[in-house]
């Protein structure tokens, strides 16, 4: 395997961890964390044990976020698509003025061992959760050397860019000077802030769940991402849980299927399943761009903001559809804005089909480079799928 910057458990330690986490009923784990430190350490045994009675640990940085960010994808394999997904909603929450900085936040790169539309192959669960690993590393580096005060200024030197990067030639010094210029350009105010918020920190979980308000419930359920502190009076969890927000990270085709009848049970009224989701979710959801923008499923923009101002109008309501959802979904653009709307348009069926017929150019322009690394090393997607 090629060399990357940070520490990853082995193929086999996750895979150890995953038949651990299908063992038991647990439907939410998480299986490592990586941060800006950098450690990346599994969560769960290594071999099957009794379930513990308190839930899996995280890694410590940020464990009662406010906040929880969630890109829930198959993975399969990771893309540029799923970088900038995530790299610009850690951007935008630490640059909003309504997320001070003592709104703490954390992302969950989630896969679903169940999903309700795609198949388990072709690449091993095993495999996308490494790649989710790299994918990690890569949000981390990428929030770091753009300069949000999430990396320490001692901690940015580590996270050296893959060999033969274009960013290769930055030396220690001038990442140090990114992380140093940060600090001092957004925090002036104060240098005795917690820590805690200097620091890019994503879990890889997994799921048995395939359907968003599941998931949700699962997470909230699990009590993964609070852990009261000594002495705290009764309540006060509950209180805490409450306020703690997850915030689905999804492509407009991804929304389409949220709100997708089918999905639920069946009745007049079936959207209403997603009642509590709604009540404690929202959806940052990135627009359709590229070359197919306006032809594929969804349409160009006029038509993918008209289908969240139909529903903020009423007009899901026979389905159970509720108009306040749609203050709860975010419509954004891609981190270049719409001027990309004539680019090439990223998805994992496009790397697949690229790694197939051995188009490597094409795998540079949509996969980031320790994703691509990894999966040209274990010669996957090779074959023909079924």
């Amino acid at each position: 395997m090629s060399s990357h910057p940070f520490p990853l458990p082995s193929i086999s330690s996750i895979h150890k961890a995953l038949a651990d986490f299908q063992l038991f009923p647990s439907t939410f784990r998480v299986l490592f964390t990586l941060s800006s430190s950098p450690t990346a350490r599994l969560s769960s045994p290594s071999s099957p044990s009794p379930p513990s009675p308190s839930p899996p640990t995280p890694h410590p940085s940020l464990s009662s976020p406010k906040t929880l960010y969630i890109l829930d994808s198959s993975f399969n394999p990771p893309t540029l698509a799923h970088l900038d997904i995530a790299t610009s909603a850690l951007h935008s929450h630490h640059h909003d003025a309504s997320f001070p900085r003592s709104s703490p936040c954390r992302l969950l790169l989630l896969l679903a061992t169940q999903n309700a539309d795609k198949q388990s192959g072709p690449a091993s669960f095993e495999r996308r959760l490494t790649m989710m690993g790299l994918l990690a590393g890569e949000i981390a580096r990428a929030v770091g050397t753009r300069g949000v005060r999430m990396l320490q200024a001692e901690t940015t030197r580590r996270w050296q860019p893959p060999i033969g990067s274009d960013d290769e030639a930055h030396s220690d010094d001038d990442d140090l000077k990114i992380g140093a210029a940060a600090e001092s350009d957004e925090n002036k105010k104060s240098n005795n802030d917690d820590d805690d918020h200097d620091v890019v920190t994503v879990d890889i979980g997994v799921t048995k769940k395939p359907y968003f308000h599941d998931k949700a419930a699962a997470i909230a359920a699990s009590g993964v991402y609070y852990h009261p502190p000594p002495n705290q009076e009764d309540g006060e969890d509950a209180n805490h849980r409450d306020k703690m927000e997850q915030v689905y990270l999804v492509g407009f085709g991804t929304l389409i299927r949220l709100l997708d009848p089918k999905y639920y049970p069946p009745s007049r009224t079936s959207l209403r399943a997603l009642d509590p989701f709604f009540s404690t979710s929202r959806v940052r959801v990135t627009r359709r761009a590229g070359r197919d923008y306006g032809r594929g499923k969804g349409g160009g923009r006029e038509l993918q903001d008209e289908y969240v101002r139909a529903l903020a109008a009423g007009e899901r309501e026979e389905e159970g559809g509720r108009r306040e959802w749609a203050r709860r979904v975010q419509l954004v653009w891609r981190s270049g804005g719409e001027e990309e709307a004539e680019e090439e348009m990223i998805s994992s069926t496009k790397v697949r089909e690229a790694m197939r017929s051995g188009d490597e150019e094409v795998m540079k322009r949509l996969v980031p480079e320790a994703v691509r690394n990894f999966i040209l090393d274990q010669g996957l997607y090779r074959q023909v799928e079924d």
